[in-house]
């Protein structure tokens, strides 16, 4: 019986034994050297065929054909690049539909950047940028859902943003609520209540710009739109003064005063001062009614014509006193209290 050789393996060498019979013991002594295989940086592996001679006394060539490891590998897939977006390499997709030009795939559908994977909020960015690239709107629910995605929180937000809609009625109402106001209707946290105080702090700063570094009574409805989306909403009173330069031209829009649903504190000498300091040469007064009713109280009379007699001593002008709501808004001017 013969004894089987044994030899030391490591752990990435395996040394085959030959096989137990007659004829291999007498190869044992004549065989260089062990086989071995490396599992760590294999050799590609190589299969080598020779052709056999062909039929009609033709025959081909013996030489063996070596096929590697290396022709099993995966082929890169290279994607057909439309001509218009081959042209506009470097702009975005949004930047594309912005132009009007469709940054589709070779399907024609709008790729997505939020992911591949089409989801309702990819659906909702997208109809948002299209709709936003041709001077339109999409309807307010559905940009209520779009913004409640932005955190990820809420898988299915379509239920959650009409239920928000049917209590604060419009979107500045959505927007402007308290976050106290929002978690009693639904999982609303503090970063989807950020997330709305953004949507509120971009529409304020877009407004703003319609009237700055303009005459901001010649531009007499802009002022009140900015007005509106900056106050109407608040919950509780907000007196706030303009200061204007010769031309009218806004100098400032500061916030004198904080109070309750029903009042707020105001003193002359202060708005006088802050006048004085920024050089203005006329003010416009603004509070707002979080009752919703825009007329004005016997209060909100007798405190204007302190504040306007104040301005007469120091030689500026009052321009107008005006009540904004949420419905709409009031003017001292044009109702003849000043």
């Amino acid at each position: 019986m013969d004894k089987r050789r044994t030899s030391n393996t490591t752990e990435h060498e395996i040394e085959l034994e030959p096989a137990s019979s007659p004829e291999s013991s007498s190869l044992e002594s004549t065989s260089p050297e062990p086989i071995s295989r490396h599992a760590t940086s294999p050799e590609p592996m190589s299969l080598d065929y020779s052709l056999p001679s062909a039929a009609n006394d033709r025959e081909l060539s013996g030489a063996p054909i070596r096929i590697t490891s290396d022709a099993f590998k995966p082929m890169p897939v290279v994607r057909p690049v439309s001509p218009r977006r081959r042209d506009l390499q470097g702009l975005s997709d949004a930047g594309q539909i912005a132009f009007g030009i469709s940054p589709g795939t070779p399907d024609g559908r709008i790729p997505f950047t939020l992911g591949d994977r089409r989801t309702r909020r990819n659906d909702l960015w997208y109809q948002f940028l299209s709709l936003a690239a041709r001077g339109q709107t999409m309807p307010d629910d559905d940009f209520v859902e779009m913004v409640l995605y932005t955190t990820g929180r809420i898988k299915d937000c379509k239920p959650l943003a009409k239920k928000l809609l049917e209590r604060f009625q419009t979107l500045a109402g959505v927007f402007n609520a308290e976050l106290h106001q929002l978690a009693d209707l639904g999982p609303i946290d503090r970063d989807i209540y950020n997330a709305f105080q953004a949507v509120r702090g971009v529409a304020g700063h877009l407004a703003r710009q319609e009237i700055v570094e303009k005459p901001v009574i010649t531009n007499w409805d802009k002022l009140i739109v900015y007005l509106r989306a900056s106050m109407s909403h608040r919950p509780v009173e907000q007196f706030r003064a303009l200061f204007l330069d010769r031309s009218n031209v806004l100098l400032a829009d500061e916030m004198q005063s904080e109070g309750t649903i029903d009042h707020t504190p105001v003193y002359p000498r202060e708005v006088v001062k802050r006048a004085l300091i920024l050089d203005a040469s006329a003010v416009l007064l603004v509070h707002n009614h979080p009752s919703n009713r825009p007329n004005p109280s016997k209060g909100d009379i007798e405190m204007t014509n302190s504040i306007k007699n104040a301005l007469d001593s120091v030689g500026m002008i009052l321009h107008d006193h005006v009540i904004v709501t949420k419905s709409g808004h009031t003017s001292f001017r044009m109702m003849g209290l000043l």
